[in-house]
């Protein structure tokens, strides 16, 4: 070792390709064995390396250990903190920053205060957000998101999208390629649930047999004629409600081979929500009374049931789509756990306002239309 010291600081050399300290202004670097030995104080790196890199480093600075190749490091007040073991990160970060754990090639991570929070396990991201930011939940690599305040809210399964979003957005359901959609003030609203998927492929089949062994006759089959000339559906909508119809075109034989009928005519794609009125439901109407039933679309024995030998208009039975009510208010009712988009909806208030219309009234009367039940068909 050869050593010289100036102004109470030590600089040091050890031959045989080693060097062994050196240090100035209080500060020491010291490497025994071509391997770094380091220590360095006031906001400076403290390190000590032997054969892998150990460091640590305080007052907002980086903490590090490593062993075997693999990284380890804490790091306090809005810094990094991350342990890492077997070629894997785990980090963790506090005060708005992010907090990750990562096991078996896979990232953990967790922040908070308006940062995300996120958990990943097999490959699979699950990820949770809050105070207007994204949370996410991936599990099968299908994204699961939930998003607040003007936010999206995802959920998807089975490589389907499920999507909420509220203030003015777009709340969309999709399972097996189908979507549900609810947007509100003067947006889209689109809804698609129990009675309509009721008519995809995958669903059809088993829906038709437990309505046969329960003895139901009657379902929806959501053709509605006039939709594609409708000068009011935006073209998003219009080509969800296409698909809608696809579905329920194909629904058709799997209904007749188990005996269920539907009636005649389907009425309330083109009227639901803010886009019911009187002018609007005297156009589905119109649609429905004028064009000759279609055979292939009319359930089994309907074409011979409702047409008569007289040269007066055919008796048709239609179904109109309503969702009338009044808004639920928040936090009262759903079951435990508030009340959902749709109870609270103002496009209920808008239908029953508009099906309680004298207008709309005197129409039916002009045009014969009785009002009725399924069990009265």
């Amino acid at each position: 070792m050869v050593a010289t010291q100036q102004d109470n600081n030590m600089v040091a050399t050890q031959q045989d390709n080693n060097m062994v300290a050196t240090q100035h202004d209080n500060n020491m670097v010291a490497t025994h064995d071509n391997n770094m030995v380091a220590i360095q104080h006031d906001n400076n790196m403290v390190a000590t390396q032997q054969d892998n890199m150990v460091a640590t480093q305080h007052d907002n600075n980086m903490v590090a250990t490593q062993h075997d190749n693999n990284m380890v490091a804490t790091q306090h007040d809005n810094s990094m903190v991350a342990p890492q073991h077997d070629n894997n990160m785990v980090a963790t970060q506090q005060d708005n920053n992010m907090v990750a754990t990562q096991h078996d090639n896979n990232m953990v991570a967790t922040q908070h205060d308006d940062n995300m929070v996120a958990t990943q396990h097999d490959d699979n991201m699950v990820a949770t957000q809050h105070d207007n930011n994204m949370v996410a939940t991936q599990q099968d690599n299908n994204m699961v998101a939930t998003q607040q305040d003007n936010n999206m809210v995802a959920t998807q399964h089975d490589n389907s999208m499920v999507a909420t979003q509220h203030d003015n957005n777009m709340v969309a359901t999709q399972h097996n390629n189908n979507m549900v959609a609810t947007q509100h003030d003067n947006n889209m609203v689109a809804t698609q649930h129990d009675d309509n998927i009721a008519c995809v492929s995958e669903v059809c089949e088993v829906f038709a047999q437990v309505l046969s062994d329960c003895g139901i006759s009657y379902t929806r089959v959501p053709v509605e004629r006039g939709l594609h000339s409708c000068p009011w559906l935006s073209p998003v909508l219009r080509d969800f409600y296409m698909q809608v119809e696809k579905d329920a075109l194909e629904s058709i034989p799997v209904f007749r081979r188990h005996g269920i009928r539907w009636p005649d005519v389907y009425l309330g794609l083109t009227t639901m929500g803010h886009n019911m009125s009187v002018p609007n439901l005297r156009r589905a109407f119109s649609h429905a009374l004028e064009r000759d039933l279609d055979v292939s679309l009319s359930p089994p024995g309907g074409e011979s049931k409702n047409r008569t030998n007289t040269t007066e208009r055919p008796v048709l039975t239609a179904e109109l789509m309503v969702h009338p009510g009044y808004p639920s208010h928040p936090q009262e009712g759903g079951c435990g756990e508030g009340p959902d988009d749709f109870s609270q909806s103002a496009d209920r208030q808008q239908e029953l306002t508009t099906l309680k219309d004298p207008a709309l009234l005197a129409f039916y009367t002009q045009e014969r239309v009785q009002l009725c039940a399924f069990r009265d068909l």
